[in-house]
C-alpha cells in the first residue's frame, strides 16, 4: 500500500498539469506554410501562401498587429536580425526581406522548392530542397550548394555548424557540417538515428544536442521501438543523452532549460519537457487537430504559441507559461535589452 502511495505521488510530481487548458488569445487563420519568431522573442510572423501574405502577432499582447502582402506565394520562414529569409510555395527561389516591414530586398535561387530554412543568430540561412540539395544563403542574394545531401536542415544557433539529415530505405541518419562562409565541410555524424518518415531536426539553443524526429520513431540496440526524439551530444555526434516524447514537433525555449514538444497523429495536447532531466513537466490538452504547423516560445518567454490545422484552417492559440520566480528573474535579465 505503502509502494502505492509512493507511485501515485511520483507520477503526479512527473506531470504537474494535465487536463484542458484555456488559451490567453485564439486567432483563425487560413492554411500556414510556416513561421518564424523575432530574435527579440516578442513578435511572430505566419506565412499564409494561398493569401499571399504574412501575419504578424505582437506575441506579449497575444494579438495580431499587422498584415502584409507580398508578390509571391510565401511558405517557410526564418528570421535572422533585421532579415526575414521566405521561400516560395513552389519554385526554387528564397526571398529575402526586411523584417519589420516585409519589404523584399532580394533573392536567391536553391533550384527548387525549399523544405525547409533555418539560420543561427549569425552566418548564411541553410535550405533543403525536394531534391534533396542544401544551399546556404546570404542576405545579399548570394547562394552556394553544398557537396552534401539531405532532406531538412537546422543551423547552429551561433552560425558555426550545420546540421542536416537524410532518409534512406531503413533509416535516417543526420550530419554535422562547419560552417565557412557559404562553403560546409562535414566533420561528424551518427548513421541510422531513426526509422523512417522524417518529421524534423532540432538543434538546442547551446548548440549542444541536436535531435531527429520521424514517424517510425527509433528503435534501441535490443529492438525496443520508442516512439520518441533521440537527443544527441553534438560534440561527437555519438553520445544518446536521452530522448523526448512526444515526437511529431519540437520547441526549445530560449532562455530556461525547457522544451515543448506535440504529438501526432492528430494532436490535441502539447507537453513541456525538462531539458536538463528529459522529464515531462506538464501537459496542456487544447482539443484536436488533423496536424500541428506552429509550436514555438513567444512573449519574451513567456507564452507558448501552438498551431493546430484541420481542413485547410489552422487555430493559432497562445497559453501562458507558469513560471517560478527564479525563471521570471532570468527572463528579465535576459530580454532586458
Amino acid at each position: 500500500m505503502q509502494c502505492l502511495r509512493i507511485a501515485t505521488v511520483l507520477a503526479a510530481v512527473a506531470i504537474i498539469l494535465s487536463g484542458p487548458s484555456r488559451a490567453s488569445a485564439q486567432v483563425n487563420l487560413g492554411a500556414v506554410g510556416g513561421f518564424a519568431v523575432s530574435p527579440d522573442n516578442t513578435t511572430l510572423v505566419v506565412s499564409l501562401p494561398d493569401k499571399t501574405e504574412l501575419v504578424y502577432f505582437d506575441t506579449v499582447k497575444g494579438k495580431e498587429s499587422k498584415r502584409v502582402s507580398v508578390e509571391f506565394a510565401p511558405d517557410k520562414l526564418a528570421w535572422q536580425g533585421k532579415t526575414l529569409f521566405a521561400s516560395q510555395k513552389s519554385g526554387g527561389i528564397v526571398h529575402i526581406l526586411d523584417a519589420g516591414t516585409g519589404k523584399e530586398i532580394g533573392k536567391a535561387t536553391v533550384r527548387a522548392t525549399a523544405k525547409s530554412i533555418s539560420v543561427g543568430l549569425k552566418g548564411p540561412a541553410f535550405v533543403s530542397n525536394i531534391n534533396n540539395d542544401i544551399y546556404a544563403v546570404d542576405t545579399k542574394g548570394m547562394s552556394q550548394k553544398s557537396s552534401n545531401r539531405g532532406m531538412l536542415v537546422a543551423a547552429d544557433p551561433q552560425g558555426k555548424h550545420v546540421y542536416y539529415v537524410y532518409e534512406g530505405k531503413v533509416r535516417t541518419s543526420v550530419y554535422k557540417d562547419e560552417v565557412d562562409g557559404l562553403s560546409t565541410r562535414r566533420v561528424g555524424g551518427k548513421e541510422g538515428v531513426v526509422n523512417p518518415n522524417l518529421w524534423g531536426v532540432y538543434v538546442s539553443p547551446d548548440g549542444k544536442t541536436v535531435g531527429v524526429s520521424a514517424g517510425g520513431g527509433f528503435d534501441e540496440g535490443s529492438g525496443k521501438r520508442h516512439y520518441a526524439i533521440p537527443i544527441y551530444d553534438t560534440g561527437d555526434m555519438q553520445t544518446m543523452l536521452g530522448e523526448i516524447a512526444p515526437h511529431a514537433r519540437l520547441a526549445y525555449h530560449p532562455v530556461l532549460p525547457l522544451a515543448a514538444a506535440i504529438g501526432a497523429p492528430f494532436p490535441d495536447s502539447y507537453q513541456i519537457i525538462n531539458t536538463k532531466t528529459y522529464a515531462n513537466i506538464s501537459k496542456h490538452e487544447y482539443g484536436k487537430s488533423d496536424f500541428s504547423t506552429i509550436l514555438a516560445f513567444v512573449g519574451k518567454g513567456r507564452k507558448v504559441a501552438v498551431g493546430g490545422s484541420s481542413g485547410g484552417s489552422t487555430t493559432l492559440r497562445f497559453f501562458d507559461l507558469t513560471l517560478t520566480k527564479d525563471q521570471e528573474a532570468m527572463l528579465d535579465k535576459a530580454f532586458s535589452k
